[in-house]
């Protein structure tokens, strides 16, 4: 573990961590990079005799390297800090790496890859997947989710992930993205380059019931007793039903129709509904 010269860890605790996330939008101060690390800067880490939050503030890579080499003065620092650029702007953004080939998505251990034009739950879009236009090789990845109160929880367009910088707490570790609410999970997402999206965990509310996306205590088809699994469940009136390591196929779509009887999987176009 690295400590400065009076004895301080680099670990930062994960309250101050937070504060420094909302304050600065989730993003890096400078360019809105959603990919970002904790720089101290007032004063440097090598000055440094506690964490505080209002000392430290997010730097994307790249200019993290160039605070470091000098290339990026701690007065420009200290300005971007103040009027974080997220903020200004209301998000933070990350271009994925999804590669040359069709996107592989991973919803709740469930493979929906071979899904046509993409997953929607009643009639909604939740990922959207197109072909490379004219003057590009790469696919074109879109999704939307969406909180309990129906704010934003992020976005992605066109392969751009983007985070707004309101509303929820959102964490950033390596691969994986956590958006929270209070102390709950709203959302989790595992980047894979170059080529997978995994929505580990997701909430979706209607009103038959609610979609969970995420894994849970399911019996164990091999051995007696339960195991942790990935799953998509439906929990309504008439009970759970649950979807374990499937693979879903659907040439021209799937969108799963919510039901007081439960969910049904439809093979449908859905390529011509609208994604805002």
């Amino acid at each position: 573990m690295t400590i400065n010269r009076f004895g301080l860890a680099r670990d930062i605790p994960s309250h101050v961590k937070g504060r420094v996330r909302r304050r600065c939008g989730f993003g890096c101060v400078v360019c809105g990079n959603a990919i970002h690390t904790f720089e101290h800067f007032d004063p440097p880490f090598r000055d440094a005799t506690e964490h505080r939050d209002e000392g430290i503030t997010l730097l994307c890579g790249s200019h993290q390297l160039e605070s470091s080499k000098g290339l990026l003065s701690r007065d420009s620092i200290r300005r971007a800090n103040a009027h974080p650029c997220c903020l200004r702007r209301g998000y933070a953004a990350y271009v994925l790496d999804l590669g040359n080939e069709r996107p592989r998505l991973v919803i709740g251990g469930s493979d929906v890859t071979n899904c046509g034009s993409g997953l929607a739950f009643n009639g909604q879009w939740v990922l959207r997947v197109r072909e490379p236009d004219d003057h590009s090789t790469r696919w074109r990845l879109s999704a939307r989710f969406f909180g309990a109160d129906g704010a934003s929880v992020c976005a992605i367009r066109d392969n751009e992930l983007i985070v707004p910088a309101a509303n929820y707490d959102v964490e950033q570790a390596a691969r994986t993205l956590i958006v929270r609410r209070d102390s709950d999970v709203v959302l989790e997402l595992e980047l894979l380059p170059p080529a997978t999206l995994a929505v580990n965990r997701y909430t979706i509310p209607t009103s038959s019931g609610v979609i969970f996306i995420g894994r849970r205590n399911v019996p164990d088809p091999f051995t007696p007793g339960e195991s942790v699994r990935s799953v998509i469940a439906f929990e309504g009136n008439g009970g759970v039903q649950m979807f374990v390591d499937c693979a879903f196929s659907a040439d021209l779509g799937l969108n799963f129709s919510v039901t007081g009887a439960g969910l049904i999987m439809q093979n449908q176009v859905i390529s011509e509904l609208e994604f805002n």
